[in-house]
This record gives C-alpha cells, sequence and structure tokens, in this order.
C-alpha cells in the first residue's frame, strides 16, 4: 500500500499543466503586468511630453538656472529673445527667479534688456520683485529703463518698496528711479512702503527725497496708511519728516 500511495504521488506531482491551470495562472498574473506596461507607458509620456521639450526650452532653462543646458541651446542658435506664453522671455524667467549667471549668458547672447511680457513687467521689475540685487545691479549695467512702467503702473522700485527688498530699494534710487513716480492707483513706492510697514524701505526713501504729502487716489498719504494699519514706528519716522528723517523708534 505505501509503495502505490507513493507511486501515486509521484505520479500526481509529474501531471503536466491543463489548459485551465495556465488561463488561470496568466489571469492572476495579468494585474502585475498591466500595472508594469501602465508604469512604463507614464514613463514614456514624461520623456516626451515633459522632458524632451524642457531641454529644448530655452525660457525654462533659464528659470531652473540650468546654465549648462541654456549654454548648450544658445550654442546651437535659438533665439535668446523667443517668449513664452504671455510673453515670458528668457530673460523675465531668469531675472524673476534670481539667477544671475543665465541672466548674464542671455545679455551676453543678445537679449533684449527691456523687452517685457503681455503684462508690461520687463526683466528689471521681475528682478526687484524677486529681490536679487545681483540681478538688478547687472541689468542696471545693461542700460535698462529703471523707470519702466507695467500695465498696472508698478515700476521696479514701487515693487522694490511694498516687497521690503530695501538693498533694491538703495539700488535703483542709486541708478536713478524716480522716487514719487505715480502708480495707477496714485500710490508712490512711500505709500505703498508706509501701507506695509517696511521701516526700512520707508527710511531709505526718505532719505532720497520723497514727498509724503502726496496722497492715493482715495486720498490717503503714506502717514494716514500707516496711522490706519498701525505702524507706529513709521508713523513715528513719518511725523519727523519734514526736511530731515527723524531716527528711528527703537525697536522694543
Amino acid at each position: 500500500m505505501g509503495r502505490r500511495h507513493v507511486a501515486r504521488k509521484r505520479n500526481h506531482t509529474a501531471r503536466p499543466p491543463t489548459p485551465s491551470s495556465l488561463s488561470q495562472a496568466c489571469h492572476s498574473s495579468w494585474p502585475c503586468f498591466h500595472t508594469v506596461f501602465s508604469f512604463l507607458f507614464f514613463c514614456v509620456c514624461v520623456c516626451v511630453y515633459w522632458v524632451l521639450p524642457m531641454k529644448r526650452d530655452l525660457v525654462k532653462a533659464a528659470a531652473s538656472g540650468n546654465i549648462k543646458n541654456l549654454r548648450s541651446l544658445l550654442d546651437e542658435g535659438v533665439d535668446a529673445n523667443v517668449p513664452r506664453k504671455k510673453g515670458w522671455t528668457p530673460l523675465c524667467a531668469a531675472a524673476f527667479q534670481g539667477h544671475i549667471h543665465c541672466l548674464r549668458a542671455l545679455l551676453q547672447a543678445g537679449a533684449l534688456v527691456d523687452k517685457a511680457d503681455d503684462r508690461g513687467y520687463t526683466p528689471l521689475l521681475c528682478a526687484a520683485t524677486f529681490g536679487s540685487l545681483a540681478c538688478v545691479l547687472e541689468l542696471v549695467r545693461a542700460g535698462t529703463d529703471v523707470n519702466a512702467v507695467s500695465r498696472e503702473g508698478h515700476t521696479a522700485l514701487s515693487l522694490a518698496a511694498e516687497l521690503n527688498k530695501v538693498n533694491c530699494v538703495h539700488a535703483l534710487i542709486a541708478a536713478g528711479a524716480t522716487v514719487d513716480k505715480r502708480a495707477t492707483n496714485g500710490q508712490t513706492p512711500l505709500v505703498r512702503a508706509s501701507s506695509a510697514g517696511h521701516l526700512d524701505v520707508v527710511e531709505a526713501l526718505l532719505e532720497a527725497g520723497a514727498d509724503m504729502t502726496i496722497s492715493d487716489d482715495l486720498g490717503d498719504t503714506a502717514l494716514t496708511l500707516a496711522t490706519k494699519k498701525k505702524h507706529r514706528h513709521v508713523v513715528y519716522l513719518l511725523n519727523g519728516a519734514d526736511g530731515r528723517p527723524r531716527k528711528r523708534l527703537r525697536q522694543a
């Protein structure tokens, strides 16, 4: 009995697979094959629709700070002034992200220093928004218009003042930016900085001769806005700004 049982067991294990068992095995492994195929298809799509175009896109190379790819594209003859959507140029992209090496390479390749996007933002306005002092100084040396105005009436100085980019404020004033340039709503850089409570910027603008009596379209001056928003250190500084700015109130 023992030998017969062993023989039957051996015959059972050596039996070839039936078509039904193969079908079951294929069906059980199909989800795994489907997952692998989907992943490979996704990788191919990413390479075709995102990675490869990015390597050929000068604006994306400038925005990401990929100086190697940017120089390669420029050497291949890609136009340094070709914009993307909304008029975004490579020089604007480099300035907005503060990539000074890309900005210098684009200027050397003939990028137009004052070519604006659809909103009227020149590379200088983009650099002031980011607060990149190096980019601001490089653009000034390249001959940019320091008083260029966007469609909303922003200048590089007004943007730097509103965003508390005090180093850029000093650089723009030294480059000849108009201190009392008014935006479409009538606000000057001093009004914007006072409304935001940026004490260092307010002090820099007052030292440059900013007129604190100018009001915006709603009739608010730098002092009234600082008072409404309870920026007491700015209020103290503005109250002593008749002729010579008063020393700032020491922070508590």
